[in-house]
């Protein structure tokens, strides 16, 4: 597309996806600066009223609708020949591709997204939109898991004729009604049946109809029963399968009445698991079948009865009020009998069939889907449905790494192709096919030091798809909180979708509370500092009347202040009562005759030790050196000749 802005206003930034008549892309909305998807109606088809129209009557039929589960269409716009829609732009993926990567789902998660869906078609029906393309490619999930119905293209309001087109067939084919298979008349119960073979395909990761052919699948839509969901995986609730059953009716009739209903009984499936098997009742009357004209005629100047009397208008009437007696030659009856019994016995088959084509000729036909095919192989497959290898173009790409499916494409495979699958084209109409050139080498950004805001738009612009990537926090002293720590791989490596992506974002210091330690035993102190992240620092004990080993101060945090983990606490513990030694004189006095004195001493670092043992004559002084802690006494025994005299008891110095 040479058009780059439509309205200036929208600037286009890369495609994302199209379709069959339309094609979308990334675009930014440079008056409100945000993100768009803008859908640009293919150039083959701008001078085609009738795509024109169709185009058009999607945005009418979107832009009607208000729903959180509902695309919403922002502008609607035509700039020179180029038709365009701007919409919400929904940063995720399809449920095509949720289901191709990790189906089946499990129950539970197919419930919760079937039930965004009818929730989006409830109020589609209520607001008179039919959407009659219902399948998984049209589903969008956000990454904050929000659902999305997009692609109203071909949805008509149902007060209006909604019988499918002669010549098309609107719709993808695994995936419509028999009704819309048969070319008739189109109403809510036909996004009904399309809803159920999407949660038949999440629950079990399989179609209920496939064929080689978009004829032969829409066949089977009319008159084969399909593999019953709790076939293929037994374990599924009884209740959930009657919904998939109930949907999957091919008389309308006995279909859901409204999705309304339909959402109560997803609502109870899981409470209510064992009920009884839905079974659709018998249908009793028959549809009648309109023959085709088998080119029978009458032979000229032949009075007898024909199929048809165009004299009477009455089939198998003689021809005139008495009749005649016929005269059938006796050859004619067996050729005329075979023309009969092929004539009933095609007529079915000529009745679906003719619906189902729409006038289908070798002139036109539906695109198939060729991924992972390689460019001969998509060739052949291309000619045998009729397309010129002249009209066949091969472009070498690499896959967008944005897309975790298309991205490991290996080389030489086709990873895109327009017109896109399930597209019904004239096999004139030109085919790209974008052949795979492998994993494109992407240079890994530098993204230490960057916000992780930064840091995504880095590598949203080296084109690195976001889940490749794995985001962890952790503490760092040295980088502010919200900014990369590290990454791997290194800054300048080569990476391919392969490769897997780590990024560390800084949480800021890692804090924690410092507990109080003063009152704590020594022992308990490490333990406590341990605990909360913190490594003891210098620990020193001093005199003190707190118990022994008991912590009497600590720094340099506060207690109950908050610090960094991993940086250290000093604490003082008691080493117990402050020591004093000094020179305590005692004075001795005895009679005229010598005495046997004998001194005991016991203070804090002795206990009735001899300090003195002597023959005393007349008086002495007696130096005693005592050691005392501020809670301790000391005590002086002493002895005459073997025997107490006195005790003397000395206190703590107070000075």
């Amino acid at each position: 597309m040479s058009v780059q802005k439509l309205a200036n206003r929208y600037e286009l930034i890369d495609r994302i996806g199209g379709g069959g008549m339309a094609v979308v892309y990334r675009a930014l909305d440079t008056l409100l600066n945000r993100n768009v998807s803008v859908k640009v109606l293919r150039s083959q088809y701008a001078s085609d009223e009738e795509f024109v129209r169709r185009f058009r009557r999607e945005a009418q039929a979107a832009a009607s609708l208000s729903h959180p589960n509902i695309v919403n269409i922002y502008d609607v716009g035509t700039e020179g020949e180029t038709h365009y829609i701007v919409m919400e732009y929904i940063d995720g993926f399809t449920l095509k591709e949720l289901i191709q990567s990790e189906a089946p789902l499990s129950v539970s998660r197919s419930i919760q997204i079937t039930r965004q869906i009818c929730a989006a078609l409830k109020n589609a029906h209520e607001n008179n939109i039919v959407h009659r393309d219902i399948k998984p490619h049209n589903i969008l999930i956000g990454k904050d898991g929000r659902l999305k119905v997009t692609d109203f293209g071909i949805a008509r309001a149902t007060t209006s004729n909604a019988v499918t087109q002669t010549g098309s067939i609107l719709g993808s084919v695994h995936y419509f009604s028999p009704e819309q298979a048969r070319g008739g008349i189109t109403d809510v119960k036909s996004d009904i049946y399309s809803l159920g073979i999407v949660l038949y395909e999440m629950l079990t990761g399989k179609l209920p109809f496939s064929g080689e052919s978009p004829v032969s699948v829409a066949l089977k839509h009319l008159q084969e029963p399909f593999i019953e969901p709790r076939q293929l995986d037994p374990d599924l609730p009884q209740s959930l399968e009657n919904v998939i059953l109930k949907c999957l009716c091919k008389d309308p009739d006995f279909r859901y009445a409204s999705m309304q209903d339909m959402i109560a009984d997803l609502d109870t499936a899981l409470e209510h698991p064992n009920v009884p098997k839905f079974i659709a009742p018998a249908k009793t009357d028959q549809d009648t079948i309109q023959i085709p004209a088998l080119g029978i005629q009458r032979a000229r100047g032949d009075e007898a009865n024909s199929l048809y009397n165009p004299e009477n208008n009455e089939p198998g009437l003689p021809n005139g009020a008495a009749g005649r007696k016929r005269k059938w030659a006796p050859w004619i009856l067996w050729p005329l009998g075979i023309l009969l019994a092929l004539g009933f016995a095609g007529a079915a088959a000529y009745e679906v069939v003719s619906f189902v084509t729409g006038n289908f000729t070798v002139k036109q036909t539906q695109m198939p889907s060729l991924n992972d095919k390689t460019y001969q192989q998509a060739v052949q497959q291309l000619q045998s449905l009729g397309f010129s290898p002249d009209s066949i173009t091969k472009t070498d790409a690499y896959p967008p790494s944005s897309d975790p499916v298309l991205s490991k494409i290996p080389s030489g495979q086709v990873f895109d192709q327009d017109p896109k699958a399930n597209t019904l084209v004239k096999v004139s109409h030109p085919v790209t096919l974008y052949i795979s050139k492998g994993a494109e080498a992407i240079q890994m950004p530098k993204l230490t030091g960057l916000s992780r805001d930064d840091a995504t738009k880095a590598l949203t612009n080296a084109k690195i798809d976001p889940a490749q990537v794995t985001w962890t926090e952790d503490f760092s002293k040295d980088v502010a909180s919200g900014s990369v720590i590290s990454q791997t791989p290194d800054p300048s490596t080569s990476v391919t979708p392969s490769n897997q992506i780590s990024v560390v974002v800084s949480k800021g210091q890692d804090m924690a509370t410092m507990p109080d330690l003063t009152g704590m035993t020594k022992d308990d102190a490490y333990k406590a500092l341990a605990q909360n992240g913190f490594v003891p620092g210098n620990v020193t004990s001093q005199p003190s009347d707190k118990q022994v080993n008991t912590v009497i101060k600590q720094s340099p945090t506060n207690p109950n202040a908050q610090a960094q983990k991993g940086s250290t606490e000093d604490f003082v513990y008691s080493s117990g009562p402050a020591s004093k030694t000094w020179t305590y004189s005692l004075q001795l006095q005895s009679n005229s005759r010598p005495v046997q004195v004998t001194i005991k001493l016991t203070d804090s670092v002795s206990k009735d030790s001899t300090v003195y043992d002597q023959m005393l004559t007349g008086s002495q002084t007696v130096p005693i050196s005592i050691t005392l802690k501020s809670t301790d006494s000391a005590t002086i025994n002493i002895y005459q000749n073997g025997k107490l005299s006195d005790t003397k008891t000395v206190p703590y110095p107070q000075n």
